[in-house]
């Protein structure tokens, strides 16, 4: 089975409150382009657009946007499919099996 290029990626960092950031990049007819969107309450605002080559390009565009971010304060989320984190492992190898009396 081949590797399917992504047709979008994103990475989210908030604040405090109900600020958010999306740092977002998508494939267009062209090539890729990028560009975060801030989210303030219940308002969106889109900025910071660019066209990229290819999607590694892109996403390394990402990357460094998201530590820019991180020195400003912004944090980035735990967990990037559900919104909650994953509880740590409650053992590090196979359990033996008790039987039950």
């Amino acid at each position: 089975m081949a590797f399917k290029e992504p047709k979008s990626f994103g990475i989210r960092v908030a604040a405090r409150g109900d600020l958010g950031l999306w740092l977002r990049a998508y494939r267009t007819e062209a090539g890729w382009r990028s560009e975060v969107v801030y989210r303030q309450g219940k308002t969106n605002s889109r900025g910071m657009s660019a066209a990229h080559a290819t999607a590694e390009q892109a996403r390394a565009a990402l990357e460094r946007l998201a530590e820019t971010a991180a020195k400003l304060g912004w944090m980035r989320r735990e967990s990037r499919r559900s919104g909650f984190s994953r509880k740590p492992d409650a053992f590090a190898s196979l359990p033996k099996p008790t039987a039950k009396k």
